[in-house]
């Protein structure tokens, strides 16, 4: 994994001089967007999140 992100640096750093170059590699980017740590950001809802479930009466 460590090797990919390394990758993946490597292909943000050189964007500039290749267009084309995020379009190539998008299939590891897209991947490493999902399953990094922390796994991929998620729009937050306008509704708060309970911190524990509520019981149904």
């Amino acid at each position: 994994m460590k090797m990919l992100e390394k990758i993946a640096r490597r292909i943000n750093a050189l964007k500039e001089d290749d267009r084309d170059l995020p379009a190539r590699w998008k299939l590891l980017l897209d991947f490493l967007g999902t399953f990094r740590q922390g796994g991929a950001r998620k729009p937050k809802s306008a509704e708060p999140v309970d911190a524990e479930p509520t019981a149904v009466a």
